[in-house]
């Protein structure tokens, strides 16, 4: 009967197999470790920055629109970020499973598993000044690396969602100061307001609407409230 001791015995004899010492496999698991960390914090920041994207543009609000709002969600969706973050946990899966301490569970529930750490992380991690602080900075020219994630483009404007301060209100009309200059909303009998039409000077709103002429004519209009800023 083939003993598979001596079978492995016999090929470290001919050299074809080589003994690791500890300090050899302590470094490796060391730097797999750190690896793995690294991938995790940035798969978690990913996922906070795609939640303080949405919050922030208001994009959580836009299925209170009807089947209009809910496409506009989609496109204005951060896939970019949800998609990276993704990637990032396969990664610390394989990653991870390469570890000895790690319990081998198949890859599917580990992957899950590992996106719902990050999801819930993210989200305690939204509710901190930590996105707005470089929001700020990138904002000020102190962080410009950061620049092209957390500057607010005209993107969501050409997709017709505009998100502002209300300057000057009337009846029929208002000014709204965006990030990009201001904009003039026209209101009309079909406009929709889900919160009740409750708009005054200084409220910060996400408008959603057709612009021609510099015009906005808003198919509807929804207050944000003031810690999503």
């Amino acid at each position: 009967m083939h003993d598979p001791i001596q079978h492995v015995l016999g090929r470290i004899e001919r050299g074809e197999l080589r003994m690791r010492s500890k300090i050899s496999i302590l470094v490796a698991t060391a730097a797999l470790a750190a690896a793995s960390a690294t991938v995790f914090v940035l798969a978690i920041y990913l996922v906070s920055f795609g939640i303080f994207s949405l919050r922030t543009s208001g994009a959580l609000l836009l299925p209170s629109f009807g089947l209009r709002g809910v496409r506009m969600f989609f496109a204005a969706f951060p896939w970019a970020p949800a998609g990276g973050a993704l990637v990032l946990m396969i990664i610390l899966v394989r990653l991870a499973r390469l570890l000895p301490f790690v319990y081998r569970r198949p890859i599917g529930y580990a992957a899950l598993g590992a996106l719902a750490l990050s999801g819930a992380i993210g989200l305690a991690l939204d509710q901190t000044a930590l996105h707005g602080a470089i929001n700020d900075r990138t904002t000020t020219g102190g962080l410009r690396v950061l620049d092209v994630f957390y500057a607010k483009p005209d993107g969501m404007q050409s997709a017709g969602t505009y998100v502002g301060i209300v300057t000057t209100a009337s009846s029929d009309a208002f000014l709204l100061q965006t990030d990009a200059g201001e904009v003039v909303v026209q209101l009309t009998p079909e406009t929709r307001y889900p919160q009740g039409r409750t708009i005054g000077n200084g409220d910060r709103v996400l408008v959603i609407g057709d612009r021609q002429d510099g015009i906005v004519t808003a198919y509807g209009i929804r207050v944000i409230a003031a810690e999503s800023k």
